[in-house]
């Protein structure tokens, strides 16, 4: 909670007010967040998509009969 406080101050301290009496001044963090929060509300929120996977298009090769032969070799159950 403290460091979002803080990330909020740091926040108001980039913003100036350009129109009304409190023209050429700082928000106060309250203000900010206040801001953020209509903007949050007003915004309709879309659904996350799930990522897409994307295929190789490039041909497997399968290995050589020599690695074929050792892997099989290698991989068997011998008792």
């Amino acid at each position: 909670m403290l460091s979002m406080a803080l990330h909020l101050r740091d926040l108001a301290v980039r913003l100036v007010i350009t129109t009304g009496t409190e023209e050429g001044k700082h928000p106060s963090p309250a203000t900010v967040m206040r801001m953020l929060r209509d903007h949050d509300q007003a915004t309709p929120m879309t659904p996350l998509t799930p990522p897409t996977i994307l295929k190789s298009t490039r041909p497997r090769l399968d290995p050589p009969p020599a690695c074929r032969e050792w892997r099989q070799n290698s991989c068997s159950f011998r008792s």
